[in-house]
């Protein structure tokens, strides 16, 4: 199910370009498409399973012993961030994108909205996935992302013409402390119980997590579930939220510099929480002006 993979990072900011290969592990795209294509045929291969499409009433599903939900998600009175993004996957008529090298943040875009990168999967020399992406309170009008994208194809490409195949958006609240796996016989999966990482939005490998710990629990005989999350990371997403809500313009040296100083490989180890306390601590420090911040606080 895996569209491309890149073993190459680049990360663009007002100090210039980081562009690093990653030794630990490896960059990949999966369609949505084929990853509920594939996850079906295995589901209907198995034989245990029996799919069925149509509305419930969740506090009426009484004939089940437990439900698990992904559809509604809970009400937040808090204020958050949200990260919301507008890509299209445009195809050139020239040759201009370097296939094996993803550029997963390239901050010299408008930064007048808030705290703004981005995101570009080139998938041949002609072809590309470009997403506009912010981390801020309030989504903007489709127009906007639309002409963001027009202006970076723009300065990475003058004059080459392209099309648009597709376009995608969306929303991903960003919440410190927002587990929810539900009670009873009534579980929360997904996005819906909370697993989308507060500070990057990062959720696919969590949920997989999540869904792997629930099928064990439940082949042992009882359903056990924890957050993905220890109170250090949390600490350290709220931390990263602050800078990005009250200083947006620091957000973006602070990213810069983290990927500048640890690599990228370190780096999508932070990004999945899978750092020990002393790598969390390297990673901090190699940002000064980010103790600073922790001093303001």
């Amino acid at each position: 199910m895996v569209r491309k993979e890149w073993k190459i990072l680049r990360v663009d900011g007002p100090s210039g370009v980081v562009t690093q290969p990653i030794l630990d592990h490896t960059y990949r795209m999966v369609d949505s498409g084929d990853f509920k294509r594939l996850a079906l045929q295995e589901i209907s291969d198995s034989g245990r399973i029996r799919l069925q499409s149509k509305e419930i009433d969740l506090s009426a599903a009484d004939d089940a012993d437990i439900v698990f939900q992904s559809v509604r998600h809970p009400e937040r009175t808090e204020p958050w961030l949200k990260q919301h993004f507008l890509g299209w996957e445009v195809e050139t008529e020239t040759s201009v994108f370097d296939p094996d090298v993803a550029t997963i943040m390239d901050f010299k875009v408008d930064q007048s909205h808030g705290f703004a990168f981005m995101y570009m999967l080139p998938l041949s020399e002609t072809q590309a996935l470009v997403e506009y992406t912010l981390f801020t309170d309030s989504v903007l009008e489709k127009a906007t992302y639309r002409a963001e994208i027009e202006a970076y194809m723009e300065r990475i490409a003058p004059g080459v013409r392209y099309t648009s195949i597709r376009e995608e958006f969306g929303v991903i609240p960003m919440v410190v402390g927002d587990w929810n796996p539900g009670e009873g016989r009534l579980q929360n999966i997904g996005g819906a119980a909370g697993l989308a990482k507060p500070s990057t939005g990062y959720t696919f490998s969590r949920i997989q997590r999540d869904s792997r710990h629930i099928a064990r629990s439940l082949k042992s005989g009882s359903l056990h579930r924890h957050p993905p999350s220890t109170k250090r990371k949390e600490w350290m997403d709220s931390l990263i939220l602050r800078i990005l809500s009250e200083d947006p313009a620091h957000a973006v040296h602070v990213f810069e510099t983290l990927f500048r100083n640890n690599g990228m490989d370190l780096m999508l180890k932070f990004l999945d929480e899978r750092t020990t306390l002393a790598e969390d601590l390297r990673i901090m420090s190699s940002v000064p002006s980010w103790w600073e911040f922790v001093k303001r606080l």
